[in-house]
């Protein structure tokens, strides 16, 4: 009988973990090259097991496996990003859960994910660093999982009368109709929160996380993208009613 081994190289972090057998478990990884991909981290249960290390929520590494018969061995780990940071408050964790559990929704088995990896690990930075409001970075990386999806909300014209939308219009945010109107139609947005969703949707990757929005507009602007996520995604994400009892 012909085994065939595939030895395969993938940088990620640590989504999910679940017990596997008396001394192994099965590592969920959210990976630039790979997508989505189950691991097989053998022994680790063990105590100086020598992959103990990376088998711990959070760890963000360079991860080598190799493959027997579709089956991952998890074969060798290297931290790059330490993101434990985020377990030592009650509040980052919810939200850095959040993140993970956002992306791992949208994040498909197999397929690069660069765009939204590259999303998800500076919003773990940031948060894990305290740079920015943990409401701030959820609505943008909620909106902006939404453009890359491809379901970026309307702001260049009225979703109900299709008018070009200016300065001098009125705004509101439609969930029913996935954009911008000026016609009175869902909730009543301020021009710095349709400022803002444009440009989380819209600037350059580099430059998503750069403007200023009052400090009034900013639980309007992350209610609006906690229904428009779940709207997209087609499902309600439970640890968003975690935060709302902090």
């Amino acid at each position: 009988m012909l085994f065939l081994m595939e030895y395969l190289k993938a940088k990620g972090i640590v989504c999910k973990i679940s017990d596997y057998k008396e001394s192994d478990k099965i590592l969920t990884l959210l990976t630039y090259e790979k997508g989505k991909i189950q691991v097989i981290a053998k022994g680790v249960k063990k105590k100086g097991a020598a992959l103990a290390h990376a088998a711990r929520l959070f760890y963000c590494g360079n991860f080598e496996f190799i493959c027997s018969n579709n089956i991952p061995i998890l074969t060798g780990a290297s931290q790059i990003q330490d993101f434990f940071g985020l377990t030592h408050k009650m509040e980052t964790l919810y939200y850095a859960s959040h993140f993970m559990n956002l992306c791992s929704y949208f994040i498909q088995e197999e397929q690069p994910s660069h765009d939204l990896m590259s999303l998800l690990l500076n919003s773990l930075y940031l948060l894990m660093r305290e740079e920015a409001d943990p409401m701030l970075l959820t609505s943008i990386i909620q909106f902006r999982i939404a453009s890359l999806e491809g379901s970026a909300p309307i702001t260049d014209f009225c979703v109900e009368c299709q008018k070009p939308l200016d300065n001098d219009c009125s705004f509101c945010f439609s969930i029913d109709n996935d954009g911008i109107s000026c016609c009175n139609d869902g909730t009543c947005i301020s021009h710095a929160i349709f400022k803002a969703i444009n440009h989380i949707c819209n600037a350059d990757a580099s430059k998503i996380y750069f403007f200023n929005i009052p400090k009034a507009d900013l639980p309007v602007l992350y209610e609006l993208s906690c229904r428009y996520i779940e709207k997209i995604a087609g499902k309600h994400f439970e640890i968003l009613d975690w935060i709302k009892e902090l």
